[in-house]
């Protein structure tokens, strides 16, 4: 499996600002080769942190694309 990160930008009730926050995409595979990426999980500091009281209703991931194409602009850190 191979993971990579997708930015949704919008307003972070945790941070109080707008912002843009990392949501987890796993890819999907046929044959060994990957055909697509479906929404997994948040990857923001509070998430990862276990500190978020919003992340059962985070509105970024929420509104995050539920599959992206293979080419998609990925967020390198």
């Amino acid at each position: 499996m191979d993971y990579k990160k997708y930015l949704i930008e919008g307003f972070c009730p945790v941070d109080k600002y707008h912002c843009l926050m990392p949501v987890e995409y796993e890819s999907e595979e046929s044959d060994g080769i990957v055909v697509g990426y479906h929404k997994k999980r948040m990857v923001c500091r509070h998430a990862l942190a276990g500190s978020c009281e919003n992340e059962d209703k985070c509105k970024f991931f929420e509104d995050a694309p539920e599959k992206l194409d293979k080419d998609e602009k990925w967020y390198e850190q």
